[in-house]
C-alpha cells in the first residue's frame, strides 16, 4: 500500500512507524510540502492508496481533505483518513478557541463529504496526545505510537468510518 501521511513530527511519525511495511511519505514543510499550499504538490501524490490527514495549520487541514476528495470521491480504491480532535464535542466555554472551531469545520467537511464519497473515508478523533501541541500541559495524554496504531487497525477494518479515543 502506498501512504502519504500530512506530518513529519508527533502523530505523523508515529504513523511512519506503524506502517513501516507499506511505502510512506510524509509530508510537511520541513520535506518541502506546506500543507496552506497543496495545490503546489497535491498531484504529485494522487497514485497513493491512502491520504492521512494528520498535519493541523488552521484552515489548511480542511484545504487537503478537499483537493483529495475531489481527486479521489469517484475511486473506491482510495481512501482518506482525517485526524480530527476530541475537542468537537468540548463544551463550548465562552471563549474564543480557534483550534477548536478549525476542528469541528473539519469534522463538518468531513460527514458531508462521506455522504458522497465513493472512496473510504475515515475520522479519528483523539483525545490530548503527548505531541508538540499539548506536551506542556498537564492533562493525562495518549502515547502517539497507540494512536498511530488505532488509525491503522481502523484502516484495516472496512467497516470502521468514525474513531474517537477517550482515556
Amino acid at each position: 500500500m502506498k501512504i502519504a501521511i500530512t506530518g513529519s513530527r508527533g502523530i505523523a511519525r508515529s504513523l511512519q512507524q506503524a506502517f513501516k511495511e507499506h511505502d510512506v511519505c510524509l509530508l510537511s514543510r520541513s520535506t518541502g510540502h506546506d500543507i496552506n499550499c497543496v495545490d503546489t504538490w497535491g498531484t504529485d501524490y494522487l497514485d497513493r492508496d491512502v491520504l492521512i490527514n494528520c498535519a493541523y495549520d488552521k484552515w489548511a487541514q480542511i484545504q487537503v481533505l478537499e483537493f483529495f476528495y475531489t481527486q479521489w470521491r469517484e475511486d473506491s480504491t482510495k481512501a482518506i483518513v482525517t485526524v480530527g480532535s476530541r475537542v468537537v464535542c468540548y463544551r463550548q466555554d465562552q471563549h474564543y478557541w480557534p483550534y477548536q472551531m478549525h476542528k469541528q469545520a473539519l469534522q463538518l467537511a468531513h460527514d458531508t463529504m462521506q455522504s458522497t464519497a465513493r472512496c473510504r473515508m475515515l475520522i479519528v478523533n483523539p483525545g490530548p496526545t503527548n505531541t508538540d501541541m499539548v506536551r506542556h500541559r498537564d492533562i493525562p495524554k495518549l502515547c502517539p505510537d497507540v494512536v498511530a496504531e488505532k488509525i491503522k487497525a481502523a484502516l484495516a477494518d472496512p467497516l470502521t468510518r468514525r474513531l474517537d479515543l477517550w482515556l
